[in-house]
């Protein structure tokens, strides 16, 4: 797989900067014309009731979604749009619609299953890519018009891997930035790569410091860690630590005489992995896996490297702290559990 995508892009490398934008205007509309079918669009009827001078009304709202088994009749979009859904239905290209249900959704990773009332729709699913994605990428975003029908399109590059939220760790809370315009009702579309493969999906967007909106995906690399529970099991279990390590406080040092690197642990939850593991309070973690711990942000990203899912309770890392003027080993022991919508906590 790697040599493949060396050599397209040895073969894109032989381009002109004319023959390139060529290249890509005819490879995005024939992505265009075989995975339009494919993009839908999510009407929801929320349960909560809407205010209004007629009185509380029904909330009814379009997002977007995509094909992604056929055969089972599931589609994918995100947590946010199916939030308090009272009612599913799925526009399809073809003027129908078809009532789908929830068979489960994450809200961290901002994803959820949709399954159809019908199987095999007789619509081609997107294919999830085989590859990461890289930042500099070409990607095109596909979803339906506010009709609820396809397609809005956008075209942009993936212009950074960030947003690593800081209590989920690395693997499964890195969001990356692309560039292409996204508009409301465009979450839960897809990111297409110019393989015409699906790499992320449009998840949110956050304004930045000019007050410009910046906008994020989901990579595809974690939906494939997710999926599989959510159409198993409905929900997603994540590795909650009960913890939130800082950089080591000066008194800290000069109490315990501590001159190394590492994390101070201001407190912790008793349920949660950190206490388990043997952790407590005031301890200075030094390390993951004999691999140095030096900021908050790399803290997460190795513990991120242990999200597995054929390991889902991370059994064999070590984690090492620095308490009473020793070093101490301890086994990692994993608590699981399902984060909601009201579990504000978190993010």
């Amino acid at each position: 797989m790697k040599v493949l995508k060396m050599l397209f892009c040895l073969f894109l490398a032989s381009f002109s900067d004319a023959d390139l934008g060529d290249f890509e205007r005819s490879r995005f509309e024939e992505i265009y014309r075989n995975s339009r079918n494919s993009i839908v669009g999510i009407k929801v009827v929320k349960s909560k009731m809407s205010p209004s001078v007629y009185g509380d009304v029904s909330n009814t709202e379009i997002g977007s979604g995509f094909i992604y088994d056929s055969e089972e009749g599931l589609i994918l979009t995100t947590a946010a749009n199916i939030r308090d859904a009272k009612h599913i239905g799925i526009l399809f290209n073809d003027g129908r619609q078809v009532e789908a249900k929830v068979i489960g959704y994450d809200v961290p990773t901002d994803l959820a299953v949709l399954q159809l009332e019908i199987k095999r729709p007789q619509i081609p699913a997107l294919k999830l890519s085989e590859n990461v994605y890289s930042v500099g990428e070409s990607v095109m975003v596909m979803s339906p018009n506010p009709e609820g029908v396809c397609c809005n399109t956008s075209k942009g590059i993936v212009s950074a891997k960030t947003l690593a939220g800081n209590k989920l760790g690395g693997g499964l809370s890195t969001f990356f930035q692309f560039d292409a315009a996204l508009n409301g009702g465009q979450q839960g579309g897809a990111l297409l790569s110019l393989r015409g493969e699906v790499i992320g999906m449009p998840t949110f967007q956050q304004r930045n410091s000019e007050n410009l909106f910046l906008n994020f995906g989901l990579p595809v690399d974690v939906m494939k860690i997710i999926l599989p529970e959510l159409i198993t099991n409905g929900r997603y279990l994540h590795v909650e630590w009960g913890l939130d390590p800082v950089g080591i406080p000066e008194e800290i040092r000069l109490k315990t005489g501590y001159l190394g690197n590492g994390l101070y642990v201001p407190g912790l939850s008793e349920v949660g992995s950190g206490w388990r593991s043997g952790l407590r309070t005031g301890d200075i973690i030094t390390s993951l896996d004999g691999i140095d711990v030096l900021t908050n942000e790399g803290f997460w990203s190795i513990f991120g490297s242990w999200i597995d899912q054929e390991n889902p309770f991370m059994r064999g890392h070590v984690v090492t702290i620095y308490r009473n003027g020793s070093f101490l080993d301890f086994d990692f022991k994993a608590v699981r559990k399902v984060i909601d919508f009201k579990d504000e906590s978190w993010f």
